[in-house]
């Protein structure tokens, strides 16, 4: 905060001229400030709360694959289980907003047995919303998004993800009269990863548990540990889920 005194020692027109001239340059001083505050605490913002936010996707993720029925996994479709498509949207806005407020998880690809190098992809799709202001409106994001997805100027989130990597993005929307709205999100890859365990080990060791394909149909049927992974910088979390026929 800038505080200013002023002490008036004459009222004659010029020095009311001098105050009107230092009242502007400190409004100006304090203008460019402000401005580079706000840029300087973009980065702080595109960071901050990144594992909170991923933590809560993996979460619900886990929650979704918990309230489904047990799924057995093949070589041809090692993830069985559903996650939401769908973008969570805020209402009732009347200034020009960006009413897309969440994003929904994305998949990155997994193997389907250790023996080999064959990955299934899984494609993603999301669309983004504004209000406010008679549309259409041109879409960007900073920085870019995950390798394999790319956000239209129409707003379309699409493409195939290549890796695990949880972040926040900066999304502008911006109309035809050149009125912007902005919003920090967090989009979330995660490797979705049913595991199955050797039937010829009854003791249930962490080593037995292999990628669907390794044990054939007996074990994909049997029980599975699902492990929800991604990362944040440098950190991975995961949220894991045993499931039984």
């Amino acid at each position: 905060m800038i505080t200013t005194t002023t002490k008036k020692l004459k009222s004659d027109a010029g020095d009311s001229l001098v105050e009107v001239i230092v009242a502007m340059m400190i409004m100006g001083l304090f203008g460019l400030a402000l401005v580079g505050a706000l840029i300087s605490a973009q980065p702080m913002a595109l960071a901050f709360n990144k594992t909170a936010a991923a933590t809560t996707q993996l979460t619900l993720a886990a929650d979704q694959i918990s309230l489904q029925p047990f799924a057995a996994c093949s070589t041809s479709k090692p993830q069985p289980y559903v996650l939401t498509a769908a973008t969570q949207t805020d209402s009732g806005q009347t200034a020009f907003a960006i009413t897309t407020s969440s994003l929904p998880i994305a998949i990155a690809p997994i193997a389907t047995s250790t023996t080999n190098s064959t990955k299934v992809s899984f494609a993603y799709t999301a669309t983004l919303a504004a209000a406010g202001v008679t549309g259409p409106y041109t879409w960007t994001v900073s920085p870019a998004l995950p390798n394999g997805l790319t956000l239209s100027s129409a707003g379309v989130i699409t493409g195939t993800p290549q890796t695990e990597i949880a972040s926040n993005y900066l999304f502008t929307a911006t109309a035809a009269s050149g009125a912007t709205a902005i919003r920090i999100m967090n989009l979330t890859v995660a490797t979705v990863q049913p595991l199955v365990h050797n039937p010829a080990d009854t003791t249930y060791a962490s080593t037995s548990w292999t990628a669907c394909g390794d044990y054939g149909t007996a074990a994909a049927t049997q029980v599975q540990q699902v492990n929800i992974t991604t990362t944040v910088g440098k950190r991975q979390i995961t949220r894991t889920i045993v499931k039984t026929a």
